[in-house]
């Protein structure tokens, strides 16, 4: 299913980079460093967003003295929050390293989820190589037994299909049986 996909890493750097997809990081920073509690830091990071997104800037241009005014403008007080912490807030290669935790975006998350994904995988794969060993071995002995009962490589089809027919009545399904038995099918 995935055969035909082309992955553009530097597209996919671009358009985090372009995007807003680090806010929620510069909100918990801003309420680690910044002294403010999670609602408050989140109101101005928002404010601070909606600014920006309304002058068509990136987040790029969003800097301590535009976060400062979005919080007197959102809570009612300044913040001070240093250039470096808010770059490093807004970098989202480093906000994805920052995420430990089982399920994260970090590199070393990713990689686990993965090879759990490749052992998946791998025993699924297993399982129906196992499955279609001894469905071709039960059909390879079911004819080796069917010059014994008479039964034919076709004969053998008809009659599963008419054990797995569930859409025939049983009226039809009686008929085709009897039929099958007059021309001399049947197992004796």
């Amino acid at each position: 299913m995935l055969d035909g996909i082309e992955l553009r890493p530097t597209r996919f750097e671009q358009i985090t980079r372009e995007s807003f997809v680090t806010a929620a990081d510069v909100a918990d920073v801003l309420a680690l460093e910044g002294g403010l509690d999670y609602r408050s830091a989140h109101k101005v990071v928002g404010r601070a967003v909606r600014e920006l997104v309304e002058a068509g800037e990136s987040p790029s241009a969003l800097t301590p003295a535009r976060l400062s005014a979005a919080a007197e403008a959102a809570i009612g007080k300044p913040v001070e929050l240093d250039e470096q912490t808010l770059r490093a807030a807004l970098d989202p290669a480093a906000c994805a390293a920052a995420r430990l935790q089982v399920g994260s975006s970090s590199e070393a998350a990713m990689g686990a989820m993965l090879e759990g994904l490749d052992a998946t995988f791998s025993a699924n794969e297993a399982w129906s190589e196992a499955a279609r060993e001894r469905e071709s071995s039960a059909e390879t002995a079911l004819l080796a037994r069917a010059p014994r009962a008479r039964l034919s490589r076709p004969t053998i089809a008809r009659r599963r299909g008419v054990a797995r027919s569930s859409r025939r009545s049983t009226r039809a399904r009686w008929r085709q049986i009897s039929r099958f038995r007059v021309r001399g099918g049947g197992v004796r």
